[in-house]
């Protein structure tokens, strides 16, 4: 199984399955952009792209997360609990997932 309890960006699925929507027709998560910062929801997709040449570098991949660091760093004054929401997109505190039953197991990706 891929992901085995967690809630990741697929659920569990098998093996299988895994390989022909993501290798063969290079499905990706969906990614929540109220959740996330615009500079983030853009750099995923790149990352995850079919063609590794498409891709970026490593470098450019630590530059934009720096940036998006940065930008948000004013939000940020100390590390939130659940109980204490943030306007930050980056801190929000979120309880730790639960293994979900097995016989609840979807065979659907999740949205980011």
């Amino acid at each position: 199984m891929v992901c085995g309890w967690c809630a990741g960006p697929y659920e569990v699925i098998t093996p299988e399955t895994f390989n022909q929507r993501v290798c063969e027709q290079h499905e990706r998560p969906k990614i929540n952009e109220r959740k996330w910062p615009p500079p983030l929801c853009t750099l995923l997709p790149r990352c995850w792209a079919h063609d590794f040449d498409a891709r970026p570098e490593f470098a450019e991949v630590v530059d934009i997360l720096m940036t998006i660091v940065a930008e948000d760093a004013p939000n940020v004054h100390k590390r939130p609990s659940v109980d204490q929401p943030t306007n930050s997109p980056l801190m929000r505190a979120t309880p730790a997932p639960t293994p979900p039953p097995a016989a609840a197991a979807s065979s659907t990706f999740v949205t980011l």
